[in-house]
C-alpha cells in the first residue's frame, strides 16, 4: 500500500485561507498559532523603544509580498496591545511570553514608563481599500455589530 502525503502532512486551518483584518478582527482562530518571527519580534522591540520618553519614530509601514504574514502580523498586534482582559489580549500575550520571553517581559512588566498596560490600546483595523478613509472608520458598520 502506498502511503499518500495527505497521510504525513496536514495543515492547520489558519493557513488554508487569507487573514481578513475586518472579518477576523474578534476571532481566536486568527491569533491562536501565530509564529512570531524574528522580524516580528525586532519590530516589538522598536515599538516598545517609540514608548520612552523623547522618542520621535511613533509610525512604520508593512510591507511585503503577498502572502508574506502582513496581516497576520497586524492582527495578532491589535490582540497583543489591545485590552489585556480580553480572551484574544490574553491569549497573544500568552504567546508572546512563551515564544519571546525577553520581549514580553520589556513589553510588558518593565519600566511604566515603556510597558504597555492592562488597558492597552484602542486598535483601528482597516483593509485598503479605494473609499476615503473617514467613511471606512466612522460610518462602516463593524463586522461585530456594535457601533463605531
Amino acid at each position: 500500500m502506498m502511503v499518500r502525503l495527505e497521510d504525513l502532512v496536514s495543515v492547520a486551518p489558519r493557513y488554508t485561507r487569507a487573514i481578513n483584518l475586518e472579518r477576523d478582527a474578534g476571532s481566536a482562530a486568527g491569533v491562536s498559532g501565530y509564529v512570531i518571527t524574528t522580524t516580528a519580534n525586532d519590530f516589538l522591540g522598536r515599538f516598545r523603544q517609540s514608548l520612552t520618553v523623547g522618542a520621535t519614530h511613533r509610525a512604520w509601514t508593512l510591507t511585503g509580498p503577498y502572502g508574506s504574514g502582513k496581516s497576520a502580523f497586524a492582527l495578532y498586534l491589535s490582540q497583543l496591545l489591545g485590552p489585556a482582559a480580553s480572551a484574544n489580549g490574553k491569549l497573544a500575550r500568552s504567546m508572546l511570553r512563551q515564544q519571546m520571553p525577553d520581549t514580553y517581559r520589556e513589553l510588558f512588566e518593565q519600566s511604566l514608563k515603556t510597558r504597555v498596560t492592562g488597558t492597552g490600546f484602542c486598535s483601528i483595523l482597516v483593509s485598503g481599500s479605494p473609499e476615503p478613509i473617514l467613511g471606512v472608520i466612522v460610518l462602516r458598520p463593524r463586522p461585530d455589530g456594535r457601533p463605531n
